[in-house]
């Protein structure tokens, strides 16, 4: 029930926003640009707030920085239906075709890659009604390591959207999760977390090895700048943190099974 009372405000809020989008978009189509700039910004200055508020306060700071999470998590869903703003094209066009609007976020619920965003708006919007994540600064260099990786090539992919050949997914791209378990990793972060995170990312692994047609992302085309080629700064930022993020839930995972 808590959970459905974290969704329909959610809901809501993104409904209101392709209303007001679909008057703006008219005068501006490329507004979702700015929004994704924005939205970028605003979740790395949230998680720098870590180092601002009280300790006694750091528990009202991780609650609002999961149902922001969780916001931006479920824009990916609503995506499809948000004016200004690129979905992935997964099953998007044909699933339009047969359903109206409304439905089509829910449909596409089906699809894995959307699964997967569903799966993460549920952990973050869980996160925000029971924490269960550590609040206190770890002292492992390995893991700082990572998650330095993980927070400076997620700013990065939130502002690749600069150059124009990526158009905006959703509010914010792999920055959501870049930043935000990037800045949990300085900290200890929950256990579901962790496992979601080290399965999603040892999926991505070998399909970014491997490289399959009609992929626009993996290792190839995120080098490919070291033989010359243009930079693809939306390949890079997704591979380096997978690479980052992987060894880093794996060995959380590891740790708490010793204890």
């Amino acid at each position: 029930m808590k959970r459905v009372l974290v969704a329909i405000p959610a809901i809501g809020i993104f409904a209101l926003a392709g209303a007001a989008g679909l008057i703006y978009s008219a005068e501006d189509p490329h507004w979702g640009l700015g929004l994704q700039v924005v939205s970028t910004f605003v979740t790395l200055l949230l998680c720098s707030a870590y180092f601002l508020v009280p300790p006694k306060r750091r528990l009202g700071w991780y609650r609002t920085l999961m149902a922001w999470a969780a916001v931006l998590m479920f824009s990916y869903v609503l995506s499809t239906v948000i004016p200004g703003t690129t979905p992935y094209e997964m099953g998007t066009r044909d699933v339009a075709k047969v359903l109206p609007w409304f439905l089509v976020p829910v449909a596409l619920i089906v699809f894995p890659i959307w699964l997967i965003f569903t799966l993460f708006y549920l952990m973050f919007a869980s996160e925000a009604i029971r924490p269960t994540a550590g609040l206190d600064l770890n002292r492992n260099k390995f893991l700082y390591s990572l998650a330095v990786l993980g927070i400076l090539f997620g700013f990065l992919n939130g502002l690749q959207v600069f150059p124009g050949e990526w158009g905006p997914l959703g509010l914010n791209e792999t920055a959501i999760l870049g930043m935000v378990y990037g800045f949990l990793l300085l900290l200890r972060p929950p256990q579901r977390l962790n496992l979601l995170i080290a399965i999603v990312m040892g999926f991505f692994l070998p399909v970014y090895v491997v490289g399959p047609p009609g992929l626009n992302t993996g290792f190839r085309p995120a080098f490919q700048f070291l033989w010359g080629e243009p930079l693809n700064l939306g390949a890079l930022t997704d591979v380096m943190i997978t690479l980052a993020f992987f060894p880093a839930s794996v060995w959380l995972l590891r740790r708490r099974k010793r204890r």
